[in-house]
């Protein structure tokens, strides 16, 4: 359905009459559920009562019941949750154990468990913990839903203040959802509250998820508002817990009919499909981001009734509450193809990996290759019970590509070899040894550009190099017997690059091969594609921390173009 413009003027008058404080009795239901507390000690004198003269202590006060008591003084360096150093700290008498800053204790006063914290480590006030609330309003007939939080804070002396900030505002205005804030971001995560809400002029979902207990529904101001059918009650009441209401809200203005499979109870599936589409962002890559576009991969917004929308008969629905939004993805894209799929076998696909088993299938059609789906599931099964982790969806890949290498096209009678480890071995030796030149140059001249991140270590004995040329590298999967021969044409346009590992004492000897893509190690393997040793492990962190100045220029190499789906692991 065509998005609406939005209405700038009632944006505006929403934004002056939101509440800016949740109800009174929300409030005090938050504060009766913080139950942590502070021992906020300082260093203090007492006087003996038979010798009058002075004596150190330490001054104990409690953040719950606001009591104070003195304590025997206790010096010396604790180290304890990361506060790192305390110059002093007090006895307990729960434990007689001396406690320091992040030390579990016991208030003396008020028996209240609580965390020893000293004075020198409060800037103002400290945060004691943290209450969210969610409230629901009806807006001049528009849904707001507006997330509070409330701070319950200390000052040097145990005084305790709670207050409450406005934090994530949603609202659904004119068919569209609006984003309201109380705050604004700076560099980082430096933050500064607002005395009032701000509109914000993009849509961007990055508030963090709500769980049941922290929303307070009002379905009286909910139904009365233009969100009544969008089954959001429906939606908060099944999900229950990390309920995304701004990307449920945003995926109902853009498709209304996603309301239908929630009422049928598949709420926990359409959140799943949220989870799915919403992805990091940010400078930091900590702000959540949801993706209309991507959830529509897993729906057919065309269709209203819930089991058309996933591509089911009415009697197989269900089954979107046990399967995942992939599965449930990979089943529909069977059922287009007029395969049907048992339960073993969906167990079986799982197993192997919907994504990487699905993406075979789209790869070989591209190429004029139709695999026979559940052959080639029942293949791959046997063949990994046979031989464990060596083999799996881009094993066999790596095997057909070598053989329409071979002969220029995948013959019917080697599709599927009894021995998918032995047929793939022998493969990589049928290859031709000559070199294409134009390849090999292609090669030559990136090593030429790798070079400066060679890098030997003579604690493990180990050195790095890149790979020199197409021989080298045919010969590399030879000897080790895996498949980054395959590899020349993709090193060559220097979509990937090729790093050999060696024992110093042996420079010659193939020993472990690292790919290095994207601005990361995307696989080090080494005979027959077994994983890498801790040794092996640990000189790989080492060279990583030699090469990070010349990472970012090198992540540059190694980006798959657009059309390139196929993902390389397991070589």
């Amino acid at each position: 359905m065509a998005q609406k413009k939005r209405d700038k003027a009632e944006i505006e008058a929403v934004r002056a009459a939101l509440p800016l404080t949740p109800p009174p009795d929300v409030i005090e239901t938050v504060k009766g559920r913080m139950k942590a507390a502070l021992l906020v000690y300082r260093a203090a004198y007492a006087t003996e009562p038979l010798t009058g003269l002075k004596k150190k202590v330490v001054r104990v006060t409690c953040t719950s019941c606001g009591q104070s008591t003195y304590l025997p003084y206790v010096s010396g360096y604790g180290c304890h949750c990361g506060y790192g150093q305390d110059a002093f700290g007090f006895l307990d008498p729960a434990d007689k154990e001396p406690k320091y800053s992040g030390s579990t204790c016991i208030c003396p006063a008020c028996g209240t468990g609580a965390e020893a914290l000293h004075i020198g480590r409060i800037c103002g006030t400290r945060i004691i913990e943290k209450g969210y609330m969610l409230t629901n309003h009806n807006v001049r007939g528009h849904f707001a839903a507006l997330g509070f939080v409330l701070y319950r804070e200390c000052d040097k002396n145990g005084n305790v203040f709670d207050i409450v900030r406005r934090y994530e505002g949603i609202a659904v205005i004119g068919g569209r959802t609006v984003r309201y804030t109380g705050y604004y971001k700076g560099m980082g995560y430096n933050v500064t509250f607002t005395p009032e809400w701000n509109a914000r002029a993009v849509w961007r979902d990055n508030a963090d998820t709500w769980n049941r207990e922290e929303i307070f529904f009002d379905k009286d101001a909910f139904f009365a508002s233009e969100a009544a059918n969008s089954a959001l009650d429906v939606y908060i009441r099944d999900v229950g817990q990390n309920i995304r209401i701004g990307a449920y809200l945003q995926l109902w203005t853009k498709h209304r009919q996603i309301e239908n499979p929630v009422r049928c109870g598949l709420a926990v599936f359409v959140s799943r499909v949220i989870d799915k589409a919403t992805h990091n962002d940010g400078y930091y890559g900590v702000t959540r981001v949801f993706s209309i576009k991507d959830a529509e991969l897993y729906f057919d917004f065309k269709r209203k009734k819930p089991h058309e929308m996933l591509g089911l008969d009415k009697k197989d629905l269900m089954r979107a509450k046990e399967w995942d939004p992939e599965t449930m993805r990979f089943y529909r894209l069977c059922r287009g193809r007029n395969i049907r799929l048992t339960d073993q076998d969906v167990t079986d696909v799982v197993k192997i990996g919907i994504v990487p088993f699905a993406d075979l299938l789209r790869r070989s059609e591209r190429e004029g290759f139709v695999p026979p789906v559940l052959r080639t599931l029942h293949y791959l099964t046997r063949q990994m019970a046979r031989h464990k982790d060596t083999v799996g969806t881009t094993f066999l890949l790596d095997y057909w590509d070598m053989i329409r290498g071979i002969q220029g096209r995948l013959p019917e009678e080697l599709q599927f070899p009894k021995d998918l480890v032995a047929a793939h071995n022998a493969a990589v030796l049928r290859r031709k040894e000559k070199t294409d030149p134009k390849i090999d140059g292609g090669i030559t001249a990136f090593a030429k550009t790798l070079t400066r991140l060679s890098f030997s270590d003579e604690d493990t004995g180990f050195l790095i190099r890149p790979v020199h040329d197409q021989s080298e590298l045919i010969k590399e999967g030879a000897f080790l017997h895996h498949c980054v021969g395959t590899y020349a044409a993709a090193v060559s346009q220097r979509k990937t690059s090729i790093f050999l590992i060696r024992r110093i004492e042996a420079p010659d000897i193939p020993f472990y091969t690292l790919e290095y893509r994207d601005g990361s190690v995307a696989q080090n393997r080494g005979y027959k594609n077994c994983a890498r040793t801790e040794e092996v492990r640990a000189f790989e962190e080492k060279w990583l921390a030699y090469i990070q100045n010349d990472q970012k220029e090198i992540s540059k190499y190694g980006k798959r173009t657009a059309g390139e789906t196929r993902q390389r692991a397991g070589a």
